[in-house]
């Protein structure tokens, strides 16, 4: 009947070119193609990945473990973790701005100087008058 379903994406594995192949994969061709790095075979209508890089992919041990269903977990993964990259970015940027920029480093010593010799005036100026030994001599 018309009614039907578009059939399902389904993977083989071509163990001639060490190749994980996705067929009918019409539904999923963005996830395979732009996101997982799969290439289109024209003439054959799937996309395919060299085993090895399935495997390191999805982190399996076995090609016979690979499902549609891990791609498409994987594809949505890195799809959100590419969402999330401009916020990352940021975050990079924000360390940069609080790391202290050469023109920080410049200005510190002088700043911590003149911290040092107005501390050092103040102290010298107040020294006499909080002397408990000299004060009462001086007074008396």
């Amino acid at each position: 009947s018309p009614q039907q379903p578009p059939p399902a994406p389904y993977i083989t594995v071509d163990e001639a070119d060490s190749t994980v192949r996705v067929h009918n994969s019409y539904p999923i061709r963005e996830e395979l193609g732009r996101i997982l790095g799969f290439s289109f075979d024209g003439e054959g209508r799937y996309w395919h990945k060299p085993v090895a890089d399935v495997k390191m992919l999805l982190g399996v041990a076995d090609h016979g473990e690979v499902t549609v269903d891990m791609l498409m977990d994987k594809a949505r993964g890195m799809k959100a973790e590419g969402a999330a990259a401009p916020d990352s970015r940021a975050a990079a940027a924000l360390d940069q701005q609080r790391s202290p920029s050469p023109h920080r480093v410049d200005t510190n010593p002088g700043d911590q100087l003149e911290q040092l010799s107005s501390m050092g005036h103040s102290a010298q100026g107040h020294a006499p008058l909080h002397s408990p030994h000299r004060t009462p001599s001086a007074v008396h």
